[in-house]
């Protein structure tokens, strides 16, 4: 009996004390999945107004007079086939042209002049997977490849009054293939067809950067001897660069009897490190990067087949 009465006190004992530790109930994790088999397509569109990242030095000068155009319009677009459980295929292609754009800077001393044009397009191909995090969260992670063309074209004149005009003409290129990553991450209003999500990608580009500069020298003064000089520089790297974007963003979608029509809008960056090769004045060349940021807004049609 003295056995039986210890045991049972202590077992009492180490009752209370494992229930006076608990700190509340234990969560029990909910389940992932993927949706269910399905077959389908998408085409869509954005308009994209993007202001350009520049950090080479003419970049500064630019952004300080009203003669520079910050903002460019651009556009983005997509198809994709859906398959099996949360699978797709999607092709986009995103393009950019600045159009031709001019400033001057005039002072006592001396008076500037700038032209300039860049251009972008990239190309991506990817394969994707969505999966279920629960009824309102919902995540595609993909890879695939990117192709990019990166193209700018810029003239710089220094003008000193009676005494010279220097500047540059140049051409620069990049064309660069390789494979890229990323993640959609989205959350979802059950029953008002409202979403908001963030996107993030990265791409490693392997490519040819190309250079064409054509520096000149007029004196102005007719008591020197020289008139004219100049001399062609140019030249071309492979070079590897990394590339980063990101889009955060709201969408609606209307469901329809054979399919869904989807409006989003957003704020998107893209950065590609060290991709354009360029030059101030009689071959001073720098390798600079080549970026923009800006709002978008885009439509979209999910179609069943």
């Amino acid at each position: 009996m003295f056995i039986k009465k210890t045991t049972a006190a202590a077992l009492a004992f180490g009752s209370t004390a494992l229930i006076a530790g608990t700190m509340g109930p234990v969560c029990t994790p909910g389940n992932v999945t993927v949706p269910c088999e399905h077959t389908g397509f998408n085409i869509g569109g954005q308009g994209i107004d993007l202001q350009i990242v520049d950090n080479s030095d003419i970049g500064f000068v630019r952004n300080r007079h009203r003669g520079y155009n910050r903002w460019n319009w651009g556009f983005q677009l997509e198809a994709s086939y859906h398959f099996n459980t949360g699978n797709d295929v999607n092709v986009n292609w995103y393009h950019l042209d600045t159009g031709t754009h001019r400033f001057a800077v005039t002072n006592g001393f001396f008076d500037a002049f700038a032209r300039y044009k860049q251009q972008w397009d990239a190309v991506n191909g990817e394969l994707g997977q969505f999966v279920d995090f629960s009824a309102n969260k919902k995540i595609r992670f993909h890879g695939g490849f990117q192709f990019a063309r990166i193209k700018s074209n810029r003239a710089f004149a220094l003008a000193v009054p009676s005494t010279f005009v220097a500047g540059l003409r140049r051409t620069s290129q990049y064309n660069g293939f390789g494979p890229r990553t990323g993640i959609d991450m989205n959350y979802l209003f059950t029953g008002y067809g409202l979403g908001i999500y963030a996107k993030a990608a990265t791409t490693l580009l392997v490519g040819t950067a190309k250079f064409n500069g054509n520096p000149f020298f007029v004196d102005l003064n007719p008591a020197d001897f020289i008139t004219f000089a100049g001399s062609r520089i140019h030249g071309s790297r492979t070079a590897i660069v990394p590339e980063l974007e990101a889009k955060l963003g709201a969408n609606y979608t209307y469901a329809m009897a054979q399919g869904d029509l989807s409006l989003d809008a957003g704020y998107m960056w893209f950065n590609y490190f060290n991709a354009v090769q360029t030059a101030r004045f009689f071959g001073d060349v720098r390798v600079t990067d080549f970026g923009a940021s800006g709002p978008y807004v885009g439509l979209k049609y999910v179609g069943n087949i």
